[in-house]
């Protein structure tokens, strides 16, 4: 008896001293809730930062993985899987 009120009083002391609202809401640090668009610059870089990824082209492969297997269009040959 004596055991389980030294237990039911350690879990009442960690339960109440565990977890505080300030440890609970933390930022993420990869949040940012600043405006990125301010200004016309930044939204061409945007636009250039998603279209440069064209300008790497190494091999027709690449193309190929980047236009034709995302558009679900990856069998290519003949009229069957065969050719």
């Amino acid at each position: 008896m004596k055991n389980l009120k030294r237990l039911i009083c350690f879990i009442i002391v960690f339960t109440a001293s565990s977890c505080s609202k300030d440890w609970l809401e933390l930022d993420q640090p990869g949040n940012n809730d600043k405006p990125y668009f301010v200004d016309e610059s930044t939204a061409f870089e945007a636009v250039v930062a998603a279209y440069d990824v064209q300008a790497w082209r190494m091999n027709v492969v690449t193309l190929w993985a980047v236009g034709s297997v995302m558009s679900d269009d990856a069998v290519k040959g003949g009229e069957s899987p065969g050719d």
